[in-house]
């Protein structure tokens, strides 16, 4: 497991290129316009899918090294005797984790660390994109009923109309007037992982 610094650094990598390839993905003349929108839907389903991982790696190597972030040190509650073990009391007797759920994130840091608020502030100041987040992976990687649902909620909340895939949505201007919400939504997870890491 590396520690927090070497995280933040290949994590941040790989945030930066699923930036760079939506605006590569943006330039290619498709014969379907359905073909950007599963581009764009993929380089955000990885961006996400790297968060949650960071966010799991981020919580065993504070509980295994306990390095400071910020000059700052979590202090564990736990003392696992390797990582496997430390993801084991990590789990908190539950089936697997969860990581893709902000309000449980903040949560598992409060009961694991005295000083969360390495982890926890740094989220709660994006919880909204981070819901916002989690209903869109869902529904791309779920499709459900109840997942279109929700996703056709977020959709008429934040841009004000349904559009009909993910995709879609994630290619419409975002709140800071510049990018799409696919880079939008990958520049919060950038900052949050600079913030939490380095």
């Amino acid at each position: 497991m590396p520690r927090v610094h070497t995280l933040e650094k290949s994590v941040s990598k790989k945030l930066r290129l699923l930036i760079e390839l939506d605006t590569e993905y943006q330039a290619i003349k498709y014969k379907r316009r359905e073909a950007l929108g599963y581009c764009i839907e993929y380089t955000f389903l990885e961006g996400f899918k790297t968060w949650e991982n960071f966010v799991e790696n981020l919580f065993i190597s504070h509980a295994r090294y306990n390095d400071p972030v910020s000059g700052r040190r979590s202090y564990p509650f736990l003392a696992p005797k390797n990582e496997g073990h430390a993801l084991e009391l990590l789990t908190l007797e539950r089936n697997y984790l969860d990581w893709t759920s902000p309000d449980n994130v903040i949560s598992r840091a409060e009961t694991c660390f005295r000083s969360h608020s390495v982890m926890t502030s740094p989220i709660k100041r994006s919880m909204q994109d981070l819901r916002d987040m989690k209903k869109m992976r869902n529904h791309i990687a779920h499709g459900s009923k109840e997942t279109e649902r929700i996703f056709k909620d977020l959709s008429r909340r934040r841009i004000g109309k349904v559009v009909s895939r993910p995709g879609d949505y994630l290619n419409q201007t975002s709140p800071d007037g510049i990018n799409n919400y696919n880079v939008y939504y990958l520049d919060v997870l950038l900052s949050l992982v600079e913030e939490m890491a380095s």
